[in-house]
């Protein structure tokens, strides 16, 4: 597993980026579709898992990047939802870095984080929010100000929803 970071371009164009950092690691799980980054540039994955399971969110350490070999990761803990399809799918962490969203194909699961140390919290059985079903819907992510968050599908023409913050 590889994951690639850039600096964010100040506009979109077509253009080429510099790779800023690579991080590679290896761990104990099959697949993954979940990367989230904290407000401090932490970053975590959750690993996606077949009906039954249950996902397993894992911290990548900061020390890990441009090491130039795979770091093992297996810490983590295991999500308290059992995936009734393969998921979860997505995920983000809120800009104040309080709150946690991951996304499965008939869900969307909310954590409270106030202290923001996800892996204390993420074990405890989340709310599920009511959201607008999907095809495929794959991704997740909150609005900037935190007032709700936006769902979308994969595949052509597809709808990008709001949900706003009950």
């Amino acid at each position: 597993n590889t994951i690639y970071r850039i600096r964010e371009p100040s506009s979109i164009h077509d253009q080429s980026v510099n790779v800023d950092g690579v991080l590679e690691f290896s761990w104990d799980q099959h697949d993954c579709e979940t990367l989230l980054v904290d407000p401090r540039g932490e970053v975590y994955v959750v690993s996606k898992v077949g009906p039954g399971h249950h996902g397993k969110f894992v911290h990548l350490p900061g020390s890990a990047w441009n090491q130039h070999h795979h770091v093992w990761v297996n810490d983590g803990v295991y999500l308290p939802i059992t995936a009734s399809s393969n998921s979860p799918v997505g995920g983000d962490i809120s800009p104040s870095g309080t709150e946690l969203l991951l996304k499965t194909y008939g869900h969307v699961y909310y954590w409270s984080i106030p202290d923001q140390n996800y892996e204390a919290h993420i074990h405890n059985y989340p709310q599920s929010l009511p959201y607008h079903a999907e095809r495929q819907g794959e991704a997740v992510c909150w609005k900037v100000d935190g007032s709700g968050f936006y769902t979308l599908s994969e595949g052509a023409n597809s709808v990008l929803y709001f949900h706003r913050r009950l």
